[in-house]
């Protein structure tokens, strides 16, 4: 059980998930501590896994036991979990290169029945949590993500950010090459709580997600044993979001009471479409949380406080930047972030915002780039065959500095027949006072027209999410009553944005069945009818569907270009180079 006096930090050690890798980084012996109340007893040893007076992989039961109270309570406890299937596979590894061990001459199936009925084996949320179930750690990371998740532990920390080096690692297939089906039962059967608490399954790549929790129960039994399909899925975390926006919480509450919604798949839903800023506050708010398993919760709240966390530093970094923006004489928009959250939102924590998007004009770019880079920031994105086929093809720069992304636009998006007049977006800036400082910021026509060209490109490369189809809800709600939408259609067409804007309005309408809140646009769109390439919800939901190629949704894209697909297929083949230089480190 290592622990760091000096960064006042107790690290739980789960056997085999990069606790030696852990602790290096921390300047702690990667074994432990010495006892701090002697020696302990002998069936404790033998049941803990401690030799002498050093303390490996101790349950956090036990080290609050040992530790005092004031040192437990105020020390920032954290811990990394793996895949089950995963970690048994690096287990019987590792007891192989033991020469002296009984098991290390077993094959792999003799060994996992050997290990699975032992009575001292310990899933890894019994390490985590107290006799009632409730996690006794402040954050729980991913060892599949684990460098990610470990830049959150050093931002906590304030260490300095460093990858994480890898001790005890053997070159091996992936885990599921190891399993036969009786195997994979068995490991299953015997880490099942596991399996439920952290969202595993067996030989699938998880995304990241990691959480900040206090309390959680055992997860409960529900009506809908099998996890719906996608469609399905994505149907019922809308059904939650949508209940939400209207007010219906009664309705809901009824809902989940009474067993109507897939919960692992709805918390699923929120980590993927990015929405637990909105989600979190509104379950609370609502007491809808009583009618949540509290394991549920605290994944959702985990999500929500590391959003949260993240957009404080990325607020405070704007901050920082705006000075020497201005001291320089520089004029930026800023884009998105705190900015449009806290209008349209509410405040900064009810949306994740995943960077800092700052708007230059093109000819003072290479100006604002060497301001960042002054102030410690690498530009990631590659210059391919000279700046000025950058600009022609491309429409932004990222850039990197101590785990706060960047990214420098010169346009909105510069795709061959769109035509935006960004003199005239300059000229509509607003001013925007955030904490006593005063910012410039979109005009609140181009702010609703970015939204359409951002959800645009996201359907083109495969990587739609719930959370920019929000915020178009957001912004509509806010504004769509006051616009002229005869006069938007008008300059959409001049701009070769007639066809994107209608199929992407028309798609958050349909998303969020809020036609009738939007009557004005909902009547525009009628004339537009025409345009719209999807007229059925089941239709708009496959935009949503992650792909690599994202082929259906480049087919559905490209019929949107005003130049025609074939010309938009040529025009894209051509800017292809340029667009991957931009996104590579």
């Amino acid at each position: 059980m290592p622990i760091s006096y000096t960064h006042k930090t107790i690290f739980i050690h789960i056997p085999k998930t990069a606790g030696c890798s852990l602790s290096e980084c921390l300047d702690i012996p990667s074994s432990g501590i010495v006892s701090l109340r002697g020696e302990i007893q002998e069936s404790d040893k033998r049941k803990y896994h401690v030799k002498g007076d050093w303390w490996h992989h101790l349950p956090v039961v036990k080290v609050k036991d040992i530790l005092p109270r004031d040192v437990f309570e105020q020390y920032f406890k954290f811990t990394f979990v793996r895949n089950p299937w995963d970690r048994v596979v690096s287990l019987f590894f590792f007891t192989r290169r033991l020469p002296l061990s009984e098991t290390c001459s077993l094959d792999f199936e003799t060994w996992v029945k050997y290990y699975c009925q032992r009575e001292n084996v310990y899933s890894q949320s019994d390490l985590i949590t107290d006799g009632a179930g409730n996690f006794l750690v402040e954050f729980i990371g991913r060892y599949e993500n684990l460098n990610h998740d470990w830049m959150r532990v050093s931002q906590r920390l304030s260490l300095p950010s460093k990858r994480l080096p890898h001790y005890n690692q053997t070159k091996r297939m992936h885990y599921s090459n190891y399993y036969d089906e009786h195997t994979k039962q068995l490991v299953g059967e015997r880490f099942q709580e596991d399996i439920d608490r952290f969202g595993y399954s067996f030989a699938r790549q998880h995304k990241y997600f990691h959480f900040h929790a206090k309390k959680a129960g055992k997860p409960q039994k529900y009506r809908q044993h099998h996890p719906p399909n996608h469609e399905e899925s994505f149907k019922q975390g809308l059904f939650i979001v949508c209940m939400i926006l209207k007010n219906k919480i009664d309705f809901l509450a009824e809902a989940l009471q009474q067993g109507q919604v897939h919960l692992f798949s709805f918390a699923t839903f929120v980590r993927e479409q990015q929405i637990s800023g909105f989600l979190y506050p509104a379950l609370k708010s609502n007491s809808l949380v009583d009618n949540l398993p509290a394991y549920l919760v605290s994944l959702v709240q985990a999500n929500y406080f590391n959003e949260w966390i993240m957009n404080e530093m990325l607020m405070k970094e704007i901050r920082a930047l705006h000075q020497h923006f201005q001291a320089a004489g520089k004029d930026v928009i800023y884009m998105k972030g705190p900015f449009f959250v806290e209008r349209f939102y509410g405040n900064i924590d009810r949306r994740k915002i995943r960077d800092i998007d700052i708007f230059a004009r093109k000819e003072d770019v290479d100006g604002i780039h060497q301001i960042l880079v002054q102030q410690g920031y690498g530009r990631r994105s590659k210059v391919l065959l000279g700046k000025e086929r950058m600009l022609k093809h491309t429409h932004h720069f990222e850039y990197w500095k101590d785990n706060l992304p960047l990214d420098l636009h010169w346009a909105f998006c510069n795709k061959a027949g769109f035509a935006l007049d960004y003199e005239k977006i300059w000229d509509a800036r607003k001013v925007y006072t955030h904490r006593g400082k005063e910012y410039f910021v979109l005009a609140d026509e181009y702010k609703l027209v970015l939204r359409i060209i951002s959800i645009f490109k996201d359907i083109e490369v495969g990587n739609l999410t719930l959370k920019s189809c929000l915020d178009m809800y957001m912004l509509l709600r806010a504004l769509g009553q006051g616009l002229d939408w005869g006069r938007f259609w008008v300059a959409r067409e001049a701009e070769g944005l007639s066809a994107v804007s209608v199929n992407i309005l028309d798609l958050v309408l349909s998303v969020f069945d809020c036609r009738q809140e939007c009557p004005e646009l909902e009547r525009a769109l009628q004339s537009q009818r025409h345009l719209i390439k999807c007229q059925d919800l089941s239709s708009q939901i496959n935009l949503f569907k992650h792909s690599q190629w994202a082929i259906q949704q480049k087919q559905w894209a490209f019929g949107l270009y005003p130049q025609g697909q074939v010309k938009a297929i040529f025009d894209w083949g051509k800017s292809l180079p340029f667009r991957l230089a931009m996104h590579q480190e």
